[in-house]
C-alpha cells in the first residue's frame, strides 16, 4: 500500500503550450510510484482552462472544489469548427466525469472562478502482436503538438495563430454555455 497527500505533492511545472491561465498541478502518482495509473491533482485559478488534448486512454476528473467546465469537440476538425460544435458540461463537486479515449477536449474553470480536480487514468495499454499482448506507454496529446500535422505546415506564426484561434473559440463557446443558463 502507498498513502499519499494531495496537498503536500510535488508541484509539476506548467507549460502555456498546455494550459490557458494560472494552472497549480501536483502530480500525485506517475510511472515512479504507480504500476499503472497516473494521478494529478488540478487547481485552475480564475477562469484558467486546458487547451484541447485528448488521451489514449479513458481519463476521469473528479471535482473537489468551486464549479468547473467541461467541453467536447464533436467535429474531426481542430481547425475548422463552430461554436455548436463544443458540447459543453459543468463539473460539480460530488461528481465525477469518465472521457473516452480519443476525445479531443478540454476542462477547467468557470471565468472569475477556482476550480480543483482530480485526474486520472491508466497509463499503460496493450497492443496484439502475433498472439501476444505487448503494454505501450499511452500519451496525452495536446493539440500544440500536433497542429503542424494538422495544417500541412510547420510555419510558427501560423501555427501560433491557429491556436490563438481555438483558444478564442474554445472560450466563446464557454461565454456560450454560460449565457444559455442564465
Amino acid at each position: 500500500m502507498h498513502k499519499k497527500n494531495l496537498y503536500r505533492c510535488d508541484e509539476k511545472k506548467v507549460s502555456s503550450d498546455y494550459f490557458n491561465g494560472n494552472v497549480t498541478i501536483k502530480e500525485v502518482y506517475n510511472e515512479n510510484n504507480s504500476q499503472d495509473q497516473e494521478l494529478y491533482f488540478v487547481e485552475f485559478s480564475n477562469g484558467a482552462l486546458t487547451t484541447m488534448h485528448y488521451h489514449e486512454t479513458e481519463q476521469f476528473l473528479i471535482p473537489v472544489y468551486g464549479k468547473g467546465i467541461i467541453g467536447e469537440l464533436k467535429k474531426n476538425s481542430i481547425l475548422n469548427f463552430d461554436l455548436d460544435d463544443v458540447e459543453i458540461n459543468f463539473l460539480d463537486v460530488g461528481e465525477i466525469v469518465s472521457i473516452p479515449p480519443n476525445i479531443l477536449h478540454f476542462h477547467g474553470a468557470l471565468p472569475h472562478q477556482t476550480f480543483t480536480h482530480v485526474a486520472f487514468r491508466k497509463l499503460f495499454d496493450y497492443e496484439c502482436t502475433n498472439g501476444e499482448k505487448n503494454p505501450y506507454r499511452t500519451q496525452t496529446r495536446w493539440v500544440s503538438d500536433f497542429i503542424a500535422g494538422e495544417l500541412g505546415s510547420e510555419d510558427s506564426d501560423l501555427k501560433k495563430t491557429s491556436l490563438q484561434n481555438i483558444s478564442n473559440k474554445v472560450n466563446q463557446s464557454v461565454n456560450k454555455a454560460l449565457t444559455s443558463i442564465d
